[in-house]
């Protein structure tokens, strides 16, 4: 039967909207997005009410992927594959500061800085410098201000963050 997964692993002429083809007898599933066999539960497949047995065609995966892939697409015009780009153009590290970023935490994770006019992205920052830019509304006036204000109120130079 065409759509149903034989080898145990990909799912060989998946069809798009043929869920009962999918539905292996052994209770795997195969994914529409990625074609991977996984066990049709709630711990692989997220809930759809819309739906017969109540959970999606795609994989929890291929969701995450797709919300993000569908955000960046959306808020900025652009991909992550453009994002891990721009992010390796920078020396994986903030195109302000010059720290470096690492995903697995808040305040190193990449941030995508985007001119909120034309909503592009135009570079990748950590946390802070993101807010930074964010609070300053990107006003270059302003933040020049900022700076000829702190270099006649302080007396030494600051710690710059490492």
């Amino acid at each position: 039967m065409k759509g149903v997964a034989t080898d145990g692993k990909i799912c060989k002429g998946r069809k798009r909207h043929a869920s009962v083809q999918r539905l292996r007898d052994d209770g795997l599933y195969c994914c529409r997005t990625c074609g991977v066999d996984k066990s049709r539960t709630l711990e692989f497949f997220g809930s759809d009410p819309r739906v017969q047995d109540k959970l999606r065609a795609m994989c929890r995966v291929c969701a995450v992927k797709a919300s993000v892939r569908s955000h960046m697409n959306g808020r900025y015009g652009t991909t992550p594959e453009a994002v891990a780009a721009t992010l390796s153009q920078q020396g994986h590290c903030c195109a302000l500061c010059g720290v470096p970023l690492d995903s697995s935490t808040k305040v190193r994770k990449p941030h995508v800085d985007h001119d909120h006019v034309t909503g592009r992205m135009r570079a990748v920052l950590c946390h802070h410098c993101n807010v930074f830019l964010g609070h300053a509304a990107s006003d270059a006036a302003l933040l020049r201000k900022a700076a000829d204000y702190l270099d006649q109120h302080c007396a030494e130079p600051v710690c710059r963050r490492a």
